[in-house]
């Protein structure tokens, strides 16, 4: 039996006060109406649909970005709903509500794959449904061809997270950037509220809500109507200005200094009663009896909105610092991310941020049994450690002090289960047998030295392979000399970090790990692991990090490879055995970490042998 007990996060005692208008979503009243759509084909499930697949999609993992109703409530600064689960943007795929969804461990309100919806673990908002993304965001695909599109369970998806949460922020930073957005936010939030808990007691909130946001900008109102508005106001800047400050993310860690910053607790609501009272009295003389009460109700919501909008907005600049905070950037585009780097910036707040210069591919996880050690560069050994870090790096609360987090620890293992049972997925579009023959042999030649079973996990160094050296080098960079890590390896400081929040999460959940969980390893290797090539015709663009689009572009000398490509396609080129080069994101090859280079095998072969190498790695 999954326990769900909620954790307080850097509180020492249980807040379970929640307000009408920040609970969740009634069933499958959140989402949008979801298009009609053709279904796709699924190459490899290995769950024959049904709620393991389910599971696999929509589990969370602990992350919290923001509150789901919230995320259907907010708008751009064009005043056009930010998302839309009919057309999800950003690379993320559709997936139809489960009509037998009861849980958060499905798909309740037909949110994309790898979006999760569930009930928050931090007590400080206690019964707030939250979204967050787990693995399958990242690692479900999608690929169209032959007038068919096909779906790759464990293949590399095109999410583009930085994407999603840069337009997301700018979302969240209009919404609370003046009062009129502001207003009309909290008003279709009300709307959400009172159809979600369907009571009626609410309605005077939701319609008091809209009355205030329809004064918003009036010029020539009644002298009530200017009063409530200008409380309104007031209200506004007093509670932008009393949102704590965050810290500064440079400079030496303060002793006893933590990693995510929590702002928010028990006695939010208590903190601001006597403004909130201030406020509404110097209302009554100028509005009836009733507004007054209402006001009263109105305001407080209102100022727990805003303080959760605000301390959300600084956890996604906390995820996103170095794509603001002046160092170094690559875009990373559709299918990649710099993960590590992200998890430094967001984990780490205290240290001087480090370059997001080495984003990688999303990596296939098909085959994870037999890997020893994960990651393009095999930094570690322990897959439960590597899950509930990137948890934390999507949105995960933790408190540093303790390692109570978000994290729920026996959905993760469920999910890496799951994993464990994908299968490698078959080629569908038919092979040439004898030139599939004929290719075996040039990959016996060839390839098997680095890309067989034997050889897995082995790390050729990056002077030998010669492929772009920032992805290991990022990782193997130190800590700040003058903070808490001593100028210690950052391989080390995340240890500590995951050894503490694991270590908790496994505890609260009377649960243990197994494997090299129990010794878990973190690594700097100044190289990338060795891998087999099962199902690697579904794993394009190809390197670590994505700078060769096709196979035809692998097998070509380094120097002669496309400088650039447009990517973020799904038109698979069956030919070229990779996606055709007409989406919407420049991949610039001289940009920082993203080097075409190295991996210089074939390319001396003949026309024919590598078309022959090409029909056999579609066996594979």
């Amino acid at each position: 039996m999954r326990r769900r007990a909620a954790i307080a996060i850097g509180v020492t005692c249980a807040w379970a006060a929640a307000l009408a208008m920040l609970e969740g979503c009634p069933q499958r009243s959140c989402g949008t109406a979801v298009t009609t759509v053709t279904p796709p084909t699924y190459l490899n499930d290995p769950w024959d649909g049904g709620a393991a697949r389910g599971h696999f999609f929509h589990l969370s993992e602990g992350s919290e970005i923001f509150p789901y109703s919230w995320l259907l409530a907010l708008n751009t600064d064009v005043d056009a709903a930010f998302f839309d689960t009919s057309s999800p943007p950003y690379g993320l795929l559709q997936d139809p509500p489960d009509p037998d969804c009861d849980a958060d461990t499905c798909n309740r309100y037909g949110q994309p794959v790898g979006m999760t919806v569930a009930k928050t673990r931090d007590l400080a908002w206690l019964g707030l449904e939250m979204f967050g993304f787990n693995c399958a965001a990242c690692h479900v695909g999608e690929l169209t061809a032959q007038g068919k599109t096909f779906r790759v369970i464990g293949g590399p998806n095109m999410f583009d997270i930085i994407g999603f949460l840069t337009a997301f922020k700018a979302s969240i930073a209009y919404t609370v950037g003046s009062v009129d957005p502001f207003m009309k936010f909290v008003a279709r939030v009300a709307e959400r509220a009172l159809g979600a808990n369907g009571d009626p007691s609410l309605d005077r909130r939701l319609q008091f809500a809209k009355r205030a946001s329809s004064l918003a900008g009036l010029q020539d109102a009644s002298p009530a109507s200017k009063a409530l508005t200008g409380a309104v106001q007031e209200a506004f800047a007093d509670f932008k200005a009393r949102h704590p400050a965050k810290p500064a993310n440079k400079g030496p860690r303060p002793p006893g200094g933590g990693t995510r910053w929590v702002p928010l607790g028990p006695g939010q609501k208590e903190r601001m009663a006597p403004h909130v009272a201030a406020l509404t009295d110097k209302l009554s003389q100028a509005v009836s009896q009733q507004d007054a009460a209402d006001a009263r109700a109105y305001l407080s919501d209102f100022g727990e909105i805003l303080a959760l909008l605000l301390q959300r907005l600084d956890d996604i600049e906390r995820i996103l610092h170095g794509a603001d905070g002046g160092v170094p950037l690559t875009a990373p585009g559709p299918g990649r991310v710099d993960a590590f780097m992200m998890t430094h910036n967001s984990l780490f707040t205290t240290e001087p941020p480090a370059p997001m210069t080495s984003p990688v591919d999303y990596p296939r996880i098909w085959g994870i049994l037999a890997m020893h050690w994960f990651h393009w560069d095999g930094n570690t050994n322990s897959f439960l450690e590597r899950n509930v870090g990137q948890a934390l790096g999507l949105g995960g609360i933790v408190d540093p002090a303790t390692g109570q987090s978000t994290i729920p620890i026996l959905d993760i293992q469920e999910l890496e289960a799951l994993a464990t049972a994908i299968p490698k997925p078959a080629w569908p579009f038919g092979i040439d047998g004898g030139l599939a023959e004929a290719g075996a042999v040039v990959f016996r030649t060839q390839c098997p030295s680095c890309h067989s079973a034997d050889a897995e996990g082995a790390v050729m160094p990056v002077g030998a392979i010669d492929t772009d050296p920032l992805r290991e080098q990022n990782f193997a960079m130190n800590m700040a000399a003058d903070g808490s890590f001593d100028g210690a390896p950052f391989a080390y400081a995340l240890k500590a970090e995951l050894d503490l929040v694991v270590g908790q999460a496994l505890e609260n959940a009377d649960a243990s790990a197994s494997g090299p969980d129990l010794d878990a390893s973190w690594r700097v290797t100044h190289g990338y692991a060795q891998r087999p090539l099962d199902g690697v015709w579904a794993t394009a663009p190809y390197l670590h990090n994505g700078s060769v689009a096709t196979i035809d572009d692998l097998l070509t000398a380094p120097q002669s490879r496309p400088r650039s490509y447009m990517g973020g396609s799904r038109a698979y080129d069956t030919a070229r055995m990779g996606y055709e080069a007409n989406g919407t994101f420049l991949f610039d090859a001289g940009a920082l970490g993203n080097a075409a280079t190295g991996h210089a095998y074939g390319v001396d072969a003949s026309a024919d042998d590598k078309a022959a190498l090409k029909e056999y790695l579609k066996t594979l």
